[in-house]
């Protein structure tokens, strides 16, 4: 995952993890300025956040994920980034829909 789709986890409020590294790409145990989440923690904030059902199709050119009942879907050449593109997607509709009046 590079720097700045870890800035844009980290600036949405995902929240972390252990495992922390900066942009130029030295890992730290904690107190840097960016995460750097595993798939599982991913799919586990997803989970936690009440995203609902959704689905992760692995295929040889690149991972799907879809949001069962809606329109939602990313598509990327890693499961990692396309969970967290995923996650940003929902984070961002979520964040909209709580600012309506």
């Amino acid at each position: 995952m590079d720097y700045e789709l870890l800035k844009k986890l980290k600036d949405a409020g995902y929240p972390g993890s252990n495992t922390w590294f900066d942009n130029k790409g030295k890992y730290y145990s904690q107190g840097a300025d960016f995460v750097s989440p595993t798939l599982s923690e991913l799919i586990e904030e997803c989970v936690r956040t009440g995203i609902g059902d959704f689905k992760i199709h692995v295929y040889p050119y690149g991972t799907v994920i879809e949001r069962k009942g809606y329109d939602d879907m990313e598509f990327k050449s890693t499961s990692l980034e396309a969970m967290a593109y995923f996650y940003l997607l929902i984070n961002k509709k979520n964040e909209d829909n709580n600012q309506k009046p």
